[in-house]
Parts: structure tokens; sequence; C-alpha cells
């Protein structure tokens, strides 16, 4: 199944910057039998919804290969969050790492919520971040959100975002 992870960092962790983090997290992926295909840019933003200041947020997307499920997928990318030194203490804190699925290459629509992992699908608050919607434009403008019935382009074009965001000239 070919899936769409957002993937984020604000902090420093024993690997490094937060460019390191990004990094290093995709290097575990490899490792978990999650093969990536495509990379976006990174964006830097400023955090969102943060009560006490964090650091600027590093955000890409990333498009993955994976025979996983989305739920054994969504537990594997929890694991290496951990690794990262991810501690989710409380809601919008700054994070070594985060990584969420955004889409997967199917029409389903995935809504579990009946263990201690919550997996959506596609992810309920996608369209409304430029951080998430920027990357997903650059490496799959056609894909079509299943439930909005548009493409990826459209919706980023309609929705207006009073967020900053800023492409990096870094590459992971």
């Amino acid at each position: 199944m070919i899936y769409l992870i957002a993937i984020g960092s604000n902090s420093y962790s024993r690997f490094g910057s937060p460019i390191n983090n990004l990094k290093n997290s995709i290097k575990l992926l490899e490792t978990k039998n999650i093969q990536v295909l495509k990379k976006s840019s990174i964006y830097l933003s400023p955090p969102k919804d943060f009560r006490k200041a964090a650091g600027t947020f590093y955000n890409a997307v990333i498009m993955v290969n994976t025979s996983l499920k989305p739920k054994n997928l969504l537990r594997e990318l929890k694991k290496i969050e951990s690794l990262m030194g991810r501690h989710k203490y409380k809601k919008n804190t700054s994070r070594t790492c985060d990584l969420d699925i955004i889409l997967h290459k199917s029409k389903d629509i995935i809504r579990d919520d009946t263990s201690e992992l919550t997996c959506f699908i596609p992810h309920p608050e996608m369209c409304n971040r430029n951080f998430v919607m920027a990357p997903l434009t650059e490496i799959c403008p056609n894909w079509r959100h299943p439930l909005e019935e548009k493409s990826i382009l459209t919706i980023s074009k309609r929705k207006f975002f009073t967020d900053r965001l800023y492409k990096a000239t870094n590459v992971l």
C-alpha cells in the first residue's frame, strides 16, 4: 500500500538538529521495510496552536510503500517517534519527531479509534494545515482527497492559509 506521511520536527535530539531528525526518521522507516518513494522539500513554519514558545517547525511529506496495514504502520511510526526521543506529555508541545499518516492510495476512508492508537485516514486536519498541503502539492498534486472529492492541488488553491510558510533550500 502507498501512503503519504507528514514528517516534522522543531527541537534538537541526540541526532542533532531538526533537519537531522527528519533524515534519521526516514532512515529508521527504511529499516522497518517501509520503502520511501518520494520526498518533498522541507518547509519551515512557526508553531501552530502552541500556548508556549517553541522553535520553528521543519516539515515535509514523504510517499512510502509498505505491506503494513494502516494501524500497523501507525504503530511503527509511533515506535520511531519514541526512538527519536519524542515523549507525549502534553498536546501542542515541541517535538523531536512527528510522523502522521495523511493519505493512502485507496478510496477507503479509515476511522479506527478502537484501541490505544487512533487511526484516521485521511488525516482530519490535513486540509487546514499549510505545512501539510504545500509539500503534498509538491509531490502528489493529482491525488484525490476521498472526502473532499477533489485533487490536492485544487484543495490547496481554494484554501486561504494565514500561517507563514517558507521553503527551505535543504533537502532530505
